[in-house]
């Protein structure tokens, strides 16, 4: 089992190789034309601001893993198009707004175990002004 620095690789068959997106998984999404108003996923679609991609020295294929999903994140929420995408992979809060393709904005929250701190994070949708659901395409 990976030791208490590494957290194993996808290519070394870990403990979270079922919990992670394939590239098969990402292009049924990407053709399925869905939409979503949030998303909430483990994995985000950027690393947080200023921080260096982080190599395991126990474990060098870790990073490639790593970055291969946050670029399969960062495919779905363009396909998605969420408002707003919440997610806790790297145990850091952060908040940051991106661009996707054709223009779209996306405001990502990056979870660090509030609900142990603060009590469970809580969303007020109307807060995020969405339109009635009969009123969507």
């Amino acid at each position: 089992p990976p030791g208490p620095t590494s957290a194993g690789t996808i290519s070394k068959g870990n403990w979270w190789s079922t919990e992670a997106a394939t590239e098969a998984e990402v292009q049924a999404v990407e053709k399925s034309g869905k939409r979503v108003d949030i998303a909430l996923t483990h994995d985000g679609p950027v690393r947080p601001p200023g921080q260096p991609l982080w190599r395991d020295p126990l474990d060098p294929t870790l990073a490639d893993d790593l970055e291969r999903q946050t670029r399969y994140i960062r495919r779905v929420a363009s396909a998605w198009r969420p408002q707003h995408l919440w997610h806790g992979h790297h145990h850091q809060r952060f908040d940051h707004t991106i661009n996707l393709d054709g223009g779209h904005r996306l405001r990502i929250t990056a979870l660090a175990a509030e609900n142990l701190a603060t009590g469970p994070l809580c969303v007020d949708l109307a807060e995020m002004d969405l339109p009635p659901l009969d009123e969507r395409p």
